[in-house]
């Protein structure tokens, strides 16, 4: 097992601005779930968060894009409570999956219910979002 250290990356230069930022709220509210993360991340953040899977989607990885969602994505699990064994591809495809759904309910494309976003499990069998 393992864990971050929150302050560590709070603290960091070498990481983006969101992540950090995500690090220090960690800090401060060390168990905090998924929907409630998405729901409070500001436009700017979503946007550039989006940004980064519609990059690594088309196979584009540049200034650590990858990096970024991983890290940002075991900070989320270990603050939804659940230990830690290794990075796991399975969670970051999950938080990739529930940026894209926040953006599009933001957009107004989808219903999208954040009080069952997890980033464990296949988020296909919750049926968490649907086209409106």
């Amino acid at each position: 097992m393992y864990t971050v250290n929150l302050q560590n990356v709070a603290d960091s230069d070498d990481q983006i601005a969101i992540v950090r930022l995500a690090a220090t709220k960690l800090l401060k509210t060390p168990y905090l779930d998924v929907g409630t993360f998405l729901k409070e991340l500001s436009k700017p953040d979503l946007d550039e968060l989006v940004g980064y899977c519609n990059a690594l989607t088309m196979k584009i990885d540049t200034e650590g894009m990858l990096e970024s969602l991983v890290l940002l994505g075991e900070m989320l699990a270990q603050a939804e409570g659940t230990p830690l064994n290794e990075p796991d591809v399975q969670r970051t495809a999950n938080l990739m999956i529930l940026l894209t759904f926040e953006d599009l309910y933001r957009k107004g494309v989808i219903e999208f219910d954040r009080s069952q976003a997890t980033l464990f499990g296949a988020l296909e069998d919750l049926n968490i979002a649907r086209l409106k």
